[in-house]
């Protein structure tokens, strides 16, 4: 008996000492970090631009033992420059910058890169758990416009009333879809519409995407009836015109301003000159009775008629 209340007092006092017992291992530091960043960057890349957009990003330690603390970035088709670790203090945290780096002329586009901080050590040590955590980045390519114009011919040669086509050729040099309007200058339709042409596009716009082939338009174009003014040239009657067209990047006026290129072609109209025949005046195959010519012919013709009739009337005598 005495015995078995042994037994049960040592088991009862095993019992209770047995929540004051703690293991090693729960002694040991545990690690943890987390990481903010700017989620959105934007990067310019139109030529002349400076194609780098930065994020900066922070890393807190909610412990109170310092952490060392590595940062990998990973992206596709950028450049970028990061720090490889950051060292961070007990309840502290720690900003710093990664600069990613475009192509120009790179084609618009959102690119998504992920940055790690990953704790490698805690108080020196390697801590005892994997700590580690990850923010997400939008990198926005932007959009800018940028076209071309050119013309098949830069020189044409019209005769008056004459109906014709100029043919266009469009190209769109920006990175991005863009909408490209085309015509002609203010100025220029002014004038040639004075002058008596008749001008038509019969569209003014085409969608074109970035790098795709050429856009062939063609402007309708009707010679003046006739000519107010013109200069002779090899017995015909000739004027030069300016024909100035003008393309522009519907993108570029939507957000940063009018992006415009302009080309010139010269037009020769050509008429025929109309001769009129020369007529002579009555005037001029009529003697003139009051020149002195006239007088002394007429004198020099009396004397010889009373000459020829002195000669006959002695000759019968």
């Amino acid at each position: 008996m005495r015995k078995v209340l042994f037994l049960l007092v040592v088991s009862l006092l095993v019992v209770e000492m047995a929540p004051l017992v703690n293991p090693v291992s729960a002694q040991s530091p545990t690690a943890s970090i987390s990481i903010e960043c700017q989620e959105f960057v934007p990067i310019e890349v139109y030529p002349g631009s400076s194609p780098i957009g930065i994020s900066t990003c922070t890393v807190s330690n909610p412990t109170v033992y310092q952490e060392k603390v590595e940062i990998a970035v990973e992206v596709v088709d950028l450049a970028y420059a990061a720090p490889g670790s950051v060292n961070v203090a007990g309840g502290e945290e720690v900003d710093f910058q990664i600069a990613y780096r475009a192509e120009e002329n790179m084609l618009k586009q959102t690119i998504t890169s992920t940055v790690t901080a990953t704790v490698q050590e805690i108080n020196g040590v390697p801590p005892p758990n994997v700590a580690e955590d990850t923010a997400s980045i939008m990198i926005n390519i932007l959009q800018f416009g940028k076209i071309s114009l050119q013309v098949d011919e830069a020189y044409v040669e019209l005769d008056t009333g004459i109906n014709s086509n100029i043919q266009l050729r469009l190209f769109n040099e920006g990175n991005g879809n863009d909408d490209i309007r085309f015509g002609i200058t203010d100025d220029s339709r002014n004038a040639l519409e004075e002058a008596g042409f008749v001008l038509a596009f019969p569209v003014a716009s085409v969608n074109m995407d970035p790098f795709n082939a050429t856009a062939k338009v063609r402007m309708e174009i009707k010679a003046p009836s006739s000519l107010e003014q013109c200069v002779p040239e090899e017995g015909l009657c000739v004027a030069y015109f300016s024909l100035d067209f003008i393309a522009t990047s519907d993108f570029s006026c939507r957000n940063s301003g009018c992006f415009s290129v302009t080309q010139s072609i010269t037009v020769k109209i050509l008429e025929e000159q109309i001769v009129e025949p020369e007529t002579s005046s009555e005037s001029d195959e009529l003697i003139d009775m009051g020149s002195n010519e006239t007088a002394v012919y007429l004198g020099i013709g009396s004397l010889f008629v009373v000459v020829l009739i002195g000669f006959l009337f002695f000759r019968k005598s």
